[in-house]
């Protein structure tokens, strides 16, 4: 299953994580375990590219709506 190896990561952060929430509760989306490792929801993205002569370029879309 893809989201065995997010939640048991997750399983890891989330006391951490419920200690910023009880300082920050308006932080809690309820959506945390299903976009870690991701970038969110939204038109977020990474692109990375390689030329013909091999030299790469990484861009990064991380528009705020």
């Amino acid at each position: 299953m893809a989201l065995a190896r997010p939640l048991e990561v997750w399983g890891q952060l989330k006391p951490r994580y419920d200690g910023i929430l009880a300082k920050h509760p308006k932080l809690d989306r309820r959506n945390h375990a299903h976009h870690l490792g991701t970038l969110g929801t939204g038109n977020h993205f990474v692109e990375v590219c390689l030329d013909e002569s091999k030299s790469g370029l990484v861009h990064a879309a991380l528009g705020i709506a």
